[in-house]
């Protein structure tokens, strides 16, 4: 399943309560705050060996974050990488 987020703490805590192994989620807009490799953001560690975390680099950009500054799993995509994940998984669940 695809999970897109695009807030932050409270929805991924909602989140973390249905994804699985096989799950994928997508950060975007203000949801990309959670990419950051912080104190402030340590539920992304609590994801499941397996789930696959990627941040959509435009909302990145927008927001002044490097992708220097996130967790070494989260992977870093653009539109076109965004469609993919869309046309690959299914079903999908926005969290809003």
């Amino acid at each position: 399943m695809l999970h897109i987020l695009n807030k932050n703490n409270a929805t991924l805590t909602d989140c973390l309560k249905v994804i699985d192994k096989n799950s994928v989620i997508v950060l975007i807009e203000d949801a990309v705050f959670l990419a950051i490799d912080n104190q402030m953001s340590v539920a992304l560690k609590q994801l499941p060996t397996g789930v696959n975390v990627f941040a959509l680099s435009p909302d990145l950009d927008a927001r002044g974050i490097e992708t220097s500054q996130c967790y070494g799993f989260v992977n870093v995509l653009d539109y076109s990488g965004f469609v993919q994940l869309v046309v690959e998984n299914n079903p999908i669940r926005s969290w809003f």
